[in-house]
């Protein structure tokens, strides 16, 4: 399921040897495990909280297929697996600690 991978990510891991297969995004859960996948990658952009469809589809795959989020997409397991997110005021977002 194509949530916003890119590019890189895809050519890193065909080099080492890896079979890449990308759905859309709206790819059923069922779909996927059809293909008897090895892994899983969840990468996203924008705001996981309004992804619904990708929340339910990873929730599907737990359990069944290890999955490794990317950016937005550790937020998107972690929402399926049922954790609540917070948010960060901006005084404390991209601070740098010294």
């Amino acid at each position: 399921m194509n949530f916003g991978i890119k590019y890189n990510i895809l050519r890193i891991l065909r080099s080492l040897g890896c079979a890449i297969t990308v759905g859309s995004r709206f790819t059923s859960a069922h779909d996927v495990l059809a293909q008897k996948p090895t892994g899983f990658f969840c990468r996203m952009v924008g705001r996981s909280g309004r992804r619904t469809y990708a929340i339910e589809a990873v929730r599907q795959l737990i359990g069944k297929v290890p999955i490794f989020g990317i950016c937005l997409g550790h937020q998107i397991l972690g929402l399926a697996m049922g954790a609540k997110p917070i948010n960060l005021n901006s005084a404390t977002e991209a601070r740098t600690i010294r």
